[in-house]
């Protein structure tokens, strides 16, 4: 299984997380390949400066070309909550999932309808 952690972030932060993410790659490795996407451009920096509509837009713009592979998963507060068990019956037959963590500015609506919604994972 491939597994892509796609991010709304500035890539300034390499030195602060990067300890953190290989640990946790190299943990994953017997079952996953995990890969952590870092997503920022000229517009999404310009979008944000304007308004959180204008942020939101330019969030799924970019995002958009990493919706057609896999399955899709992103948290959002007004969905479902779903248990592990539950959880890994959604991935078992995945070859790769896609889990998006929006921007400063969350996601819009637009961006809702092409993924699963999941709140949190319960016990």
């Amino acid at each position: 299984m491939k597994i892509n952690l796609i991010i709304i972030d500035k890539k300034g932060k390499d030195n602060l997380y990067a300890g953190l993410i290989e640990h946790y790659k190299k943990i994953s490795k017997p079952f996953a390949k995990v890969e952590v996407i870092e997503v920022f451009d000229k517009e999404i920096a310009k979008a944000q400066d304007i308004s959180p509509q204008f942020a939101q837009k330019a969030y799924t713009k970019a995002l958009n070309k990493y919706l057609d592979t896999g399955i899709n998963i992103a948290l959002n507060p007004n969905s479902k909550e779903v248990n592990s068990h539950d959880f890994a019956n959604l991935l078992k037959d995945s070859v790769q999932v896609n889990l998006f963590i929006g921007g400063a500015y969350g996601f819009e609506r637009a961006f809702w309808i092409n993924v699963i919604m999941l709140y949190h994972l319960v016990k």
